[in-house]
């Protein structure tokens, strides 16, 4: 269990972030995992997590800090830098 502080939750959500969208050599390898994942509850389940970046944190947090509040919190900020990250996206295209 890891003390719970600003820095660590932000390093969760900043580090799950990275690994659903932006980390671009893993995707592939990813993207292969999860398709050969059968089509149950928790194939779906699977992909859902690792696609989804405030479900990612939320896990992880939970992991790392054992505490829910810290696991919601880190999920709204999750929301939120991904939220910005597709505005800043989609006011370049």
């Amino acid at each position: 269990m890891i003390e719970v502080t600003i820095y660590n939750m932000i390093g969760v959500v900043l580090g799950s972030i990275f690994f659903t969208h932006f980390y671009t050599p893993i995707q592939p390898i990813k993207n292969r995992l999860l398709d050969k994942l059968p089509d149950t509850w928790l194939g779906n389940s699977c992909h859902t997590i690792f696609t989804c970046p405030k479900c990612l944190s939320f896990i992880i947090s939970i992991i790392i800090f054992w505490d829910l509040i810290a696991a919601f919190l880190c999920s709204i900020v999750a929301y939120f830098i991904n939220h910005l990250i597709d505005r800043v996206e989609q006011w370049y295209e």
